[in-house]
């Protein structure tokens, strides 16, 4: 597995355990030493890309 695969997996598992807690993000962050502000770009990472990506842009021209 590459690292970036690797970093991914366990920002997975730390947003799935964070779900499980019932606490609010910035709790369980606080309690696992995480920096909230990665916490939260890694969220949003791991969001799009199970959503598929980011959503294709088409320009249209008149």
């Amino acid at each position: 597995m590459d690292r970036q695969r690797l970093a991914a997996s366990a920002w997975f598992a730390r947003v799935w355990w964070w779900r499980r807690s019932g606490v609010s993000a910035r709790a369980y962050c606080l309690a696992q030493g995480i920096p909230y502000s990665t916490f939260m770009a890694w969220r949003a990472r791991l969001v799009r890309e199970l959503a598929g990506g980011p959503l294709p842009f088409h320009r249209y021209e008149l």
